[in-house]
């Protein structure tokens, strides 16, 4: 698993933990997005090396 997935696994498990909701993988992406943590271009390059 990529470092990217982890944080982003991390981030629903503690969203779901405080806030006691589900919420969505995408929802999480666009939180880290928005704070840096990560970046599109490391999903990109992820995205290219999954599908090719």
């Amino acid at each position: 698993m990529s470092e990217w997935q982890k944080t982003i696994n991390k981030e629903l498990k503690d969203y779901k933990d405080s806030y006691k909701v589900e919420t969505t993988e995408e929802a999480v992406r666009e939180k880290l997005y928005a704070t840096r943590q990560i970046d599109y271009t490391d999903n990109f390059i992820q995205m290219i090396y999954y599908c090719c």
